[in-house]
């Protein structure tokens, strides 16, 4: 602040390059030059003021009066000069500096102030930036959790579908092990009812013939005979239908001995003449297994199937069935005294389209492990050159 147009935007000593590029950058003082101006102390006195001799314009010179203070609280500091043009008295010399002493209090009152201004409005904008940061930093969460909720409805949908498919798969597989188990027995299912059915033709004839003789009696007794042979093939279409039947069958009180008598039935008609190999220790009337009897009777065949083929013609060949009341529940045992199972085959015995038939699927036992798991059974097997064991392990109802 100067009343020499010369001196403005000059300054009282030299700044540092790289003070001043940032300066000149912002264009806050325009294009001056924003040089030293060029001061020599010509005297210091012991109130703390001096006399200097400066440039003036047209490379002139004069001599100023300067006094200098620090404004309280503030790190500025006020330099007054004043042109001598002659010697001063002391006494203009005191009230200049009684002036520059009543004008340093509201300087620094007024430096304060604005510094406190300063101060509020800088916290204002502060509070307003971090303000602003949150909500933009809440927002933008916010939009990251909704789509990453739309993702996970998404997948969840996807797999509740892929599970809906693959329950699928897995019933029309086990359906699909079950006809097969029926077109392997179907051949001799119709021997089994041909065999009946033909008795019965020949037990009418003769009913017809003694009663055209009057021998009642022994007409009755072909009548009983019939009804009986009627009974079993009704019971083997029976078993036929109900083992076809598709559907999801649910867990429940199952008698033990009628699913082994079922599956003895079915199993009948295709082994013929093997069936003798098969020592059965028939379970009590009263143990009952948690599942569903033809889904177990599915079980039971295919694991019976398996060790029928593994003693093979052998005369010697045995399996031995037992069904007994367990500590866990139920342990229903198939044991055979063939060649054993290979290792790289037991190893994948219970994964799908593993065996070691010619013409096998290899679903026998992948699905038989499927239904028992469903039931909270388990399935385990112990094999060797002397044999192999079968260990079927259900809940007891």
């Amino acid at each position: 602040i100067t009343s020499l147009p010369s001196w403005r935007f000059m300054t009282t000593k030299p700044i540092a390059e790289d003070r001043l590029a940032p300066i000149r950058e912002s264009l806050q003082f325009g294009d001056a030059p924003l040089l030293p101006l060029t001061f020599r102390k010509i005297e210091a006195r012991p109130d703390g003021s001096s006399t200097l001799d400066a440039l003036l314009p047209g490379d002139s010179t004069a001599a100023f009066l300067r006094v200098e203070t620090m404004v309280p609280s503030t790190n500025w500091r006020l330099e007054q000069l004043s042109p001598l043009k002659a010697p001063l008295a002391a006494g203009a010399r005191e009230a200049q500096l009684l002036t520059l002493a009543a004008l340093v209090p509201l300087l620094a009152l007024a430096a304060l102030l604005l510094r406190r201004r300063q101060v509020v409005a800088m916290r204002s904008a502060e509070e307003r930036l971090a303000r602003n940061a949150l909500e933009a930093s809440v927002e933008e969460r916010t939009r990251d959790l909704r789509m990453a909720r739309d993702r996970l409805e998404t997948e969840i949908a996807d797999h509740r579908q892929t599970t809906e498919k693959l329950q699928a798969v897995q019933q029309d597989l086990v359906q699909a092990n079950r006809l097969a188990i029926l077109g392997q027995v179907a051949a001799g299912v119709a021997h089994e009812i041909n065999q009946p059915v033909a008795t019965i033709r020949a037990y009418a004839d003769n009913a017809r013939t003694f009663l055209h003789r009057g021998q009642t009696v022994t007409a009755a007794e072909n009548m009983e005979s019939i009804a009986e042979l009627t009974e079993r093939v009704g019971a083997i279409t029976d078993e036929l239908r109900r083992f076809a039947r598709k559907g999801h069958f649910a867990a429940g009180p199952t008698a033990m001995k009628e699913v082994v008598e079922g599956a003895l039935m079915l199993l009948r008609s295709r082994f013929a003449g093997r069936m003798d190999a098969i020592r059965i220790d028939l379970p009590p009337d009263g143990l009952q297994a948690l599942g569903n009897r033809i889904r177990l009777e599915q079980v039971l065949i295919n694991l019976l199937q398996n060790a029928l083929e593994a003693i093979g013609d052998s005369e010697n060949g045995a399996i031995q069935v037992r069904c007994k009341a367990a500590p866990g529940g139920i342990a229903l045992t198939v044991a055979d005294n063939g060649p054993g199972i290979a290792a790289d085959v037991r190893e994948e015995l219970f994964t799908p389209f593993n065996t070691s038939k010619e013409d096998g699927l290899g679903l026998g036992l992948a699905i038989s492990k499927e239904i028992v798991s469903d039931y909270g059974g388990t399935i385990e097997v112990e094999s060797g050159p002397s044999g192999t064991t079968f260990t079927v392990n259900l809940k007891k109802a």
